[in-house]
């Protein structure tokens, strides 16, 4: 539901967001930033819905990964 601040699996689900990520030009500029080998670990998008009052206190998510099979490209 949009209306509760969180679209989970967004990358997958809306084609927009999709283009978005695939695009050529924020590639270069992540490249930039962060080198050349990242990769979209987290497909959700959070935001606030005007009106709602949906505060979360601050908090850490995905403590601990380390269960987690993934490699590290260098």
């Amino acid at each position: 539901r949009k209306d509760h601040g969180v679209l989970y699996d967004i990358y997958f689900r809306h084609k927009h967001y999709r283009e978005l990520v695939e695009n050529h030009h924020l590639s270069e500029v992540l490249s930039d930033l962060l080198d050349e080998n990242y990769f979209l670990y987290e497909s959700s998008l959070v935001y606030k819905p005007a009106g709602k009052r949906n505060e979360v206190p601050f908090h850490q998510d995905f403590m601990d990964r380390t269960s987690e099979p993934f490699k590290i490209i260098i």
